[in-house]
């Protein structure tokens, strides 16, 4: 939702504010002209939309989503692309509020941590019944380790689930007679986690312990239904993979799939609201280039720039009609793999940071609204409504270079480590203009403030995303955008085991500062979340860069455009035009 340099959802390098469109974009080589030509409209003026009367919007996805199965999907693109597609218990509606989605209505039991939901009867794009099974079988294949899914961890609420997420299966073909006693264990242990299907319509689920801001997650795509019978008879692998392997139960269905050129939407007749939903079809293209998608807005042949404008393009854009910028529930980072070489000492990595000006690096590669980071959950999230957390972790880290203490830190480093000089690294980011930006300043830090060069690796956002979950690099530009306005949404990133915990950092202190936070409420809760963030700053598995803006611009004829701070970046479920 906003915009960066590079990165993933791990909300991604160029998308600031989550979900930040981190914009894990690739740059594609297209002529202005070919780009208009996918578009397939003529130019018109600024102020007018090409598709009004026909109720068709036309907008820029930014690169091909790698993933849309919502079990494993894990970056902000499929996220947004399946925010329209698909729905779950509940959804997001106009103004951030969360209501009911396939779930017509809820009770929660009186210690928070039992709740019921009533499916309303809804259908699939082919007819069947949207199933409390569905859901039940979905969850229950997020959670089977075999399947890979990277937003498993936030399924770690429910009773029993934490069993599945910590069970290590080791290599199939290294240790076969290990595996296969592992995957044996995998039924009993999804027949313990706290979700059940009472008949076709009713779904309880059981939480481990009560837990407030959860309902708001049932929105996100792992908490979907899946269509059992169609998925099993496809395959984990090949389910999301073009549009004779997707599902719909959304206000709108992939009709068109071109990886890299287009992908279109169209509405869906049989969902539940059908009636409600104005726009007859989305043509998206995956153009990429921000300065590409400004020029195609200005000359009419896209309707908007969501979920975020670059801040070099924001710039040019503040004074026409339609635009907004707000601060982005998002922080951008880079990852240190503590498993490779001289990262694993916490000496150098500090080292790495203390040379870092984040001031200068963000008014200069990122501008706009963007805040260098003097912490690592941004300002925006609250731990209690109107308190940012922030203010309860302070200003740890420093937001201009120290030169002397990075050199001291790194001197210190290498001789616990027993070497003399640093050996080469190399800082993997995406192969865009800003990823590509952003990586020249940082490398540039180092050089000048510690005297030691690191190598640029530009990648494509999925080779980063598999190379960065394989362990395969050692500094790596990334982002992460809020799922809910909660700090946990950032802190339970980095506990072992985690989903995206690909540093390999493990600190049993962290973990249980969050796990005593997991009983304690209002400023107590706070203030133990608190204490386990100075930890993380202090050991820098990531190191905290800015904090990004989200900016955005729709045409005046664009009406009901949802933007989010958290969540999926846009819901495009009640636009129209006109």
């Amino acid at each position: 939702m906003c915009g960066g340099t590079g990165g993933r959802r791990r909300r991604a390098w160029s998308k600031p504010g989550t979900r930040l469109t981190y914009a894990q974009r690739r740059t594609l080589a297209l002529l202005m002209c070919a780009s208009l030509a996918v578009v397939g409209v003529a130019c018109g003026p600024t102020g007018s939309s090409p598709a009004s009367t026909k109720q068709v919007l036309h907008l820029d996805w930014g690169s091909n989503p790698p993933d849309l199965n919502p079990i494993t999907a894990s970056d902000a693109i499929s996220f947004n692309v399946l925010a329209q597609t698909m729905e779950g218990l509940t959804r997001i509606g106009i103004g951030g509020r969360l209501r009911p989605g396939i779930a017509s209505r809820w009770s929660v039991s009186p210690g928070g941590t039992t709740y019921t939901f009533h499916l309303r009867r809804a259908v699939w794009r082919d007819g069947r019944p949207v199933t409390a099974a569905d859901f039940r079988w979905a969850w229950l294949q997020a959670l089977d380790p075999r399947n890979g899914s990277g937003y498993a961890s936030q399924l770690h609420y429910l009773r029993g689930a934490h069993a599945l997420l910590a069970l290590h299966l080791p290599s199939r073909q290294a240790h076969p007679r290990t595996y296969a006693a592992a995957v044996a264990r995998i039924p009993a242990l999804q027949a313990a986690v706290g979700v059940r299907a009472v008949g076709s319509r009713t779904l309880v689920v059981k939480l481990s312990h009560p837990t407030p801001y959860w309902l708001a997650l049932t929105a996100l795509p792992v908490y979907d239904p899946a269509e059992v019978s169609k998925v099993t008879a496809w395959g984990m692998r090949n389910y999301g993979t073009g549009t004779a392997h997707l599902l719909s139960d959304g206000p709108f269905y992939v009709s068109t799939w071109k990886p890299a050129v287009a992908l279109d939407l169209a509405r869906n007749q049989r969902y539940w609201a059908a009636s409600k939903v104005r726009l007859q079809a989305v043509d998206g293209v995956m153009v990429g280039d921000a300065a590409t998608t400004v020029n195609l807005y200005r000359r009419g042949a896209l309707d908007a720039l969501i979920p975020s404008i670059p801040p070099q393009q924001a710039a040019q854009m503040r004074s026409l009609p339609g635009f907004h910028t707000q601060a982005a529930a998002a922080a951008m980072f880079i990852e240190c793999n503590l498993k490779s070489g001289p990262l694993q000492n916490s000496l150098v990595r500090r080292a790495l940071s203390l040379a870092l000006d984040r001031t200068a690096f963000t008014h200069a590669v990122v501008g706009g609204a963007a805040q260098p980071a003097f912490a690592y959950t941004p300002p925006t999230i609250d731990y209690e409504p109107g308190k940012p957390f922030t203010n309860l972790v302070g200003h740890v880290l420093p937001v201009h270079a120290h030169p002397r203490r990075a050199r001291a830190a790194l001197a210190a480093g290498l001789k616990a480590l027993g070497l003399h000089h640093l050996p080469t690294l190399t800082l993997m980011t995406y192969n865009v203009a800003n990823g590509r930006q952003a990586a020249s300043a940082l490398t540039a830090f180092w050089r000048q403030n510690l005297g030691i060069d690191v190598r640029v690796q530009t990648v494509d956002p999925a080779t980063e995303l598999a190379d960065v979950a394989a362990g395969r690099y050692q500094l790596a530009l990334s982002g992460w955008g809020a799922d809910y306005n909660d700090p946990t949404t950032f802190l339970n990133l980095w506990l072992a085991g985690a989903s995206f915990n690909v540093t390999g950092w493990n600190d049993a202190a962290y973990a249980a500062e969050l796990r005593r936070a997991e009983t304690a409420t209002g400023r107590a809760r706070a203030l133990q979340l608190a204490a386990a963030e100075r930890r993380l700053l202090a050991a820098l598995p990531v190191l905290p860069l800015y904090w990004p803006a989200q900016n955005w611009i729709a045409r005046p004829d664009v009406h009901g455009l949802v933007m989010q701070l958290t969540g999926p970046g846009f819901y495009l479920r009640d636009v129209h035009l006109g």
